[in-house]
């Protein structure tokens, strides 16, 4: 759903999963990234009005909510460097 929503191939997102977090939705990484996306507080609070979401319905453990926040994420980034995949998966890290 969220990957037809932001227009981005599921395999692509799917992948980001396997690589960020293993499919393990409780997974907390070393700078206090979050879920299967792996995605930081911060950018999540960044992105929740741009989602027309505010900060505190964004729930980075929710698996459905950080991959929609993930994919969301990525779509900026893949806009922002003009669709070009190593900039804009290197600019997610």
């Amino acid at each position: 759903t969220e990957a037809n929503r932001n227009n981005m191939d599921p395999f692509f997102l799917l992948a980001v999963i396997q690589t960020e977090s293993q499919f393990n939705v409780h997974a907390i990484g070393g700078h206090g990234e979050i879920g299967l996306m792996q995605i930081l507080p911060s950018t999540a609070k960044w992105l929740a009005p741009q989602m027309g979401l505010t900060a505190e319905q964004v729930d980075l453990k929710n698996p459905a909510m950080n991959i929609r926040v993930g994919a969301h994420y990525f779509s900026m980034l893949r806009k922002d460097f003009k669709g070009i995949g190593h900039h804009y998966v290197a600019a997610y890290n």
